[in-house]
């Protein structure tokens, strides 16, 4: 047996034994993976398959594992990367694209869905103008009086407050500016960031801007 396939025994071993204990122990083998090479489907599908099957859906050690595989298989299999990738947004019941499905059973944080939902809508197209959001973002300025505290926010308040919604797509337009692509996108993966970052997340988005368009 040549060392590559060595190699791969023991990480099919390895694989084959790990639970939501030692995925750090997975995200190894997926490191010996890259290293060595190694493109066979069934392997790397059963990797795949591994990370998916790991119950905590918040750990930010699951989705960088995950990423650092789907990046990898983009390399010579984009197929089956994309193929994982929507398996993986399907486990975590977050596709912004998708019709919302109010009766899914799983904790959200209101006012950072209705960020998204607005961020991604048609309606805010025209904000892609720097001009026009300028000037978007000096109204919302002058009709807000006190910050509202986002994560108290209920679904109901955000749908029947213009301003709160208008602050929750301020809130997502300033990750999206001030965060990588892969921090941005996988921001929505993890309830404790968000609640973390909705708690400050208004006064700092109104400096950033106000510092941006005011002077």
């Amino acid at each position: 047996m040549n060392n590559k396939s060595k190699e791969l025994e023991n990480i099919l071993i390895t694989i084959k034994e790990t639970s939501e204990r030692d995925i750090d122990e997975l995200s190894d083998s997926i490191d010996k993976i890259i290293e060595c090479h190694i493109t066979n489907e069934r392997t790397i599908s059963l990797i795949f398959d591994t990370i998916l099957s790991i119950e905590f859906i918040e750990d930010d050690k699951k989705i960088k594992v995950f990423h650092k595989l789907s990046n990898y298989c983009r390399s010579f299999n984009e197929e089956l990367a994309d193929d994982y990738d929507k398996i993986l947004e399907q486990d975590l019941n977050y596709d912004y694209d998708e019709e919302w499905n109010d009766d899914l059973e799983y904790e959200t944080v209101p006012w950072f869905d209705e960020g998204m939902k607005q961020f991604k809508s048609n309606d805010r197209e025209y904000l892609k103008s720097k001009i026009e959001f300028r000037n978007f973002f000096l109204k919302v300025k002058k009709e807000v009086q006190d910050f509202p505290k986002l994560n108290e926010l209920s679904k109901e308040e955000l749908q029947n407050n213009h301003l709160f919604g208008e602050l929750s797509y301020l809130a997502i337009r300033f990750f999206n500016e001030i965060m990588t692509d892969d921090d941005f996108k996988n921001l929505k993966y993890s309830l404790k960031r968000i609640k973390k970052y909705g708690e400050e997340v208004l006064k700092d988005m109104f400096e950033y801007y106000t510092n941006k368009y005011e002077k």
